[in-house]
């Protein structure tokens, strides 16, 4: 609950009406002769105005006689005029039990015509008219915001002027809490060695600071509870379908869930894709002309392969002359034309060797 204070203001060259004794009309000559004895104030600064005195022919000083200080009745402490009108200075509004406080003052002349109070942006007149710089109002429905002003009501210049405060106003109402929302469409699946990244949208109309949570997390993954990010890359070996996911954001007074999902994790997309060829041969113990041809002379094979018979390419140059075997690996899934060459020490090739259809399945 916000407080307020009552700010005094100088009095210079003034009057303050005793709070005792019977009130009456102050003339210029008492407001002269009690400024002569005055201390006026101003902020940390104290004047005293200088007394005058009188001198006599014996050279004796005479004080100038005192009149004594006028009092007042149910009169408010004034200011002598200065000329100086303006607005107020609208310091506080506080609620309290029923009603709101209002607390203001006034660094210029008061005003005759006292102060109007504008709530809400209508000016309330009589109803709350007043000469103090205190007022409870009383009245107002504080389930919703009200903002005032207090109007400086100038009668004694001519014409009339009116002057306006700055605004102040109460505390808006403390509705009740709403839960945040969450929402988002999770994928449903992840390959073995591909990166799994989900991010909820999460509002809440209350601007709350929101914080995630989940249950059921993947062993291969990992949570953001700052921004409800589930991400991981799961492994060989993850393989499997992970339930029953379900992210969670809290604005700390109401929780809303986003509803479970599943992940499937399934095996290494490339390796799903393709398979390998096992592949055997004869070596060759003649040459083309006839004559002998020795294990020893062979330096090596040239392996060759095609989706057509007539289109192979060269995939292997194998240089072991003894080896009669070999196994193509990360072929994609299908049938291919194989065939085998080989070539001697003198790196003499032969033809291609018959030419074979393999195929290649997981």
């Amino acid at each position: 609950m916000r407080s307020f204070q009552a700010v005094f203001t100088t009095i210079t060259l003034g009057i303050i009406l005793s709070a005792c004794g019977g009130g009456g009309a102050v003339s210029e000559s008492d407001q002269l002769g009690n400024a002569q004895d005055t201390a006026v104030s101003n902020g940390s600064e104290s004047t005293t105005p200088t007394t005058n005195d009188t001198t006599t022919d014996s050279g004796q000083t005479t004080p100038a006689p005192v009149p004594s200080a006028p009092t007042s009745g149910s009169h408010p402490i004034v200011r002598a005029e200065t000329g100086i009108y303006g607005a107020a200075n609208l310091a506080a509004v506080t609620v309290s039990g029923t009603d709101v406080l209002l607390g203001w003052f006034q660094p210029n002349d008061h005003p005759s015509g006292g102060y109007d109070i504008i709530i809400d942006g209508v000016n309330t007149k009589a109803e709350h008219r007043t000469v103090n710089t205190t007022l409870a109002i009383g009245g107002l429905d504080l389930s919703v915001q009200h903002c005032f002003v207090v109007r400086a009501r100038y009668t004694q210049a001519l014409p009339t002027e009116l002057y306006d405060s700055n605004s102040q106003c109460t505390d808006g109402p403390q509705g009740e809490n709403q839960a945040p929302e969450i929402s988002g469409n999770p994928a449903d699946s992840v390959a073995v060695g591909d990166t799994y990244a989900f991010t909820p949208s999460a509002t809440d109309n209350d601007n709350d600071e929101l914080t995630f949570s989940v249950a059921n997390l993947p062993t291969w993954a990992e949570f953001d509870t700052q921004t409800g990010t589930l991400s991981g890359t799961p492994a060989a070996g993850d393989e499997g379908d992970y339930n029953n996911i379900t992210i969670s954001v809290s604005d700390g007074a109401g929780e809303a869930n986003l509803a479970a999902f599943s992940i499937a994790v399934t095996a290494d997309a490339a390796t799903a894709a393709t398979g390998s060829m096992s592949l055997r041969w004869v070596a060759p113990t003649t040459r083309t002309d006839g004559s002998a041809l020795n294990l020893a002379d062979i330096k090596g094979y040239c392996i060759y392969i095609g989706t057509t018979r007539d289109n192979l390419e060269m995939v292997v140059d194998l240089t072991e002359g003894d080896r009669t075997d070999y196994i193509l690996d990360n072929l994609e899934l299908g049938d291919y034309y194989v065939a085998v060459s080989v070539y001697d020490q003198q790196d003499v090739m032969s033809n291609y060797s018959n030419v074979v259809m393999k195929s290649v399945v997981n």
